[in-house]
């Protein structure tokens, strides 16, 4: 029968055991910690994909695997709005400059826009039919691009008569990032070797930059940067006229990028974290800490996988500056843009 000093030495060893797999659970389990003033609501049932700001800034639209679209009121968090789409897995959304309509993207459906004022929100397909994974709205609403998830295709259309304008060919592999410029001039795109910048007017395209496998693409506030990136390759950030070799950020893994209002920060999302970085690269804040469980403690007990945080799927500020919002999982989180504190 063992002593009671070799029991006594057993539980110190057990207890000591424990101790780091308690801490592990408990650092997976603790929610990242907020700003003042943020906020973090479920908006999805599965997962939210995409999130977008109406043009009055006062609502957040989301979409996701449910196949449903949502409303939140910016200033609660309260959801306003709850309005079936197609019932089918979303992957984009994208609100029109007047407010009027929304447009989404999903792989089991075609290209459809909804009146947001009508009462059976009855969806109006795009034709020639595209599937697609992303969409987006020129800052003037005349155009709505989109692009083809079955082949290398962008087509871009006139809202206005719902026909195509042109279709941007040429890619390598499927296009994941769209961005207009500011002025709506032109419309960056990526493929599987690079970015690239077509005119709207025509759809020439003006230049490319060369990346391995980008699948995000961002304009600067102003339009005199382009920022581009994806998990296999480093982010840049290049001069919109071409002129100049692009600045390197040294962070692979991202595969989200949206610079700040004041155009002079670049907010990117590396794996489960929302980092904010000044255009040199430098890393000022992190302003959603992820932490993970210790890695040793997975090995050991496999199920704390599931416990590790979710990547960010989707990064946005509103039109007019005032608020920042992220989603992972089921999750949309919403900060005001001065509690993130970016100017040094």
């Amino acid at each position: 029968m063992p002593s009671a000093g070799s029991r006594k030495r057993r539980a110190l060893v057990a207890l000591l055991l424990l101790v780091p797999v308690a801490g592990g659970l408990a650092l997976a389990l603790t929610p990242p910690p907020l700003p003042p003033g943020a906020y973090r609501r479920v908006a999805n049932r599965i997962a939210v994909a995409s999130v977008a700001f109406t043009p009055d800034s006062l609502r957040l639209a989301t979409v996701g695997w449910d196949g449903r679209l949502r409303f939140l009121d910016c200033a609660t968090g309260r959801i306003v709005e709850d309005r079936p789409l197609l019932r089918v897995p979303q992957y984009d959304i994208a609100v029109a400059p007047d407010g009027g309509e929304v447009t989404a993207a999903s792989v089991h459906f075609p290209v459809a826009r909804w009146s947001v004022s009508d009462k059976t929100f009855a969806a109006r397909p795009l034709w020639p039919a595209t599937v697609a994974g992303t969409v987006r709205y020129s800052p003037t609403g005349r155009l709505l691009a989109a692009s083809g998830m079955r082949n290398a295709t962008v087509v871009v259309w006139d809202t206005r008569t719902g026909k195509p304008r042109f279709a941007l060919t040429g890619h390598r592999n499927y296009v994941s990032g769209l961005a207009f410029s500011p002025d709506g001039q032109s419309l960056a795109t990526t493929d599987a070797h690079g970015v690239h910048l077509f005119d709207t007017e025509n759809g020439k395209k003006l230049r490319s930059w060369d990346a391995l496998y980008p699948n995000f693409v961002a304009f600067s506030p102003a339009g005199d940067r382009i920022a581009f990136g994806g998990p296999l390759t480093d982010v840049r950030i290049a001069t919109a006229d071409g002129k100049g070799a692009p600045t390197v950020i040294p962070e692979t893994e991202v595969h989200r990028a949206v610079f700040a209002p004041d155009g002079n920060t670049l907010i990117i999302a590396r794996d489960s974290e929302v980092l904010a970085c000044d255009l040199s690269g430098r890393i000022r804040r992190n302003i959603a800490p992820n932490p993970k469980p210790p890695t040793f403690l997975m090995r050991i007990l496999p199920p704390l996988r599931r416990l590790q945080r979710l990547p960010i799927a989707a990064l946005a500020f509103s039109p007019n500056g005032r608020y920042f919002a992220f989603a992972f999982g089921e999750n949309v989180v919403v900060i005001p843009t001065g509690a993130l504190k970016l100017n040094p």
